[in-house]
């Protein structure tokens, strides 16, 4: 049913933001944050585009700005940057440290849910999100010398 759609989309988001992730650490270091994002961003839309005509969802935006264009707008510049100053926190303090970003989004919407919308949380609740608030002040940036390296064992027959 529809909710298993959401329950599959609920669990591609945490898989597809590690992707996310990954690749933010392999591109390469030279090539400027927003250049990366700005290429990102019109190859999105390239992508995107053929979809959007097959479900007849193409949205073009009225040439007298209003409320929508402006929705837009706001949220192509603060996405944009966003991702820009993602792409630097990685660069300079490593994937470990940057992933926890996804962390500081869940904290921030609870919060946010509980200032605007008025929710409040169940004492369970508030232990599983201080535990989280703890989990995410012991990651440390790694040091500036640090090199990504996967380390692999090595194994040797006996007698060698």
């Amino acid at each position: 049913g529809l909710g298993d759609v959401y329950k599959r989309q609920i669990l591609a988001l945490p898989l597809l933001l590690a992707v996310h992730t990954i690749l933010m650490t392999t591109r390469p270091k030279h090539l400027d944050s927003f250049l990366v994002v700005g290429a990102m961003m019109g190859i999105s839309a390239l992508f995107l585009l053929p979809l959007a005509f097959a479900t007849n969802a193409l949205f073009l935006p009225d040439p007298a700005i209003g409320q929508i264009e402006w929705i837009i707008v706001i949220l192509g510049i603060s996405l944009s940057v966003a991702l820009a100053l993602a792409l630097d926190l990685v660069k300079t303090t490593g994937a470990v440290f940057a992933s926890q970003m996804a962390y500081s989004q869940s904290i921030a919407g609870i919060a946010w849910a509980m200032l605007l919308l008025g929710e409040r949380l169940s004492t369970g609740a508030l232990a599983a999100l201080a535990l989280v608030v703890v989990g995410v002040w012991l990651v440390e940036p790694r040091r500036a010398s640090e090199e990504f390296r996967a380390k692999a064992p090595t194994f040797r027959a006996p007698g060698e």
